[in-house]
């Protein structure tokens, strides 16, 4: 089998028929790549290869994948959360509802208890049934 003797850039895939009757040359990335290099704590990156190889992906394909959805989107292609499970708006205002209770615990607003029946006695202005 006898082809052009060029050497096809990584861009341009040439196949040759046996009998050199046919050639066809296939363009199937028109652009160039470039490569992207990240540093990422070693943990984070064993844990997302896991997590990518169970769903059959490598962490090349989840970049490509990602990068393709944010131009897509033209955005973030998630709702970014914390470690905590929550969006930061969410966090914010919890942490908020959290300081506000503790101003209202030491001005004597608001009252802590040890367990829910400590609570129904205070509530109820009776012992809690002991009952669950």
């Amino acid at each position: 089998m006898i082809c052009s003797e060029r050497k096809p850039s990584f861009n341009v895939f040439t196949m040759c028929a046996r009998n050199d009757n046919i050639k066809a040359e296939i363009f199937f990335n028109y652009f160039p790549m470039a490569n992207i290099n990240i540093r990422i704590d070693q943990k984070l990156k064993k844990a997302a290869n896991e997590v990518l190889s169970n769903v059959g992906l490598d962490m090349s394909s989840a970049v490509k994948l990602f990068l393709t959805q944010v131009v897509i989107l033209k955005k973030i292609p998630f709702q970014a959360r914390t470690v905590n499970g929550f969006t930061p708006e969410q966090e914010e205002e919890l942490l908020k509802d959290i300081a506000e209770m503790d101003e209202k615990i030491k001005s004597g607003k608001a009252k802590l208890y040890d367990n829910v029946h400590q609570m129904f006695e205070d509530i109820l202005n009776e012992p809690a049934d002991d009952e669950v």
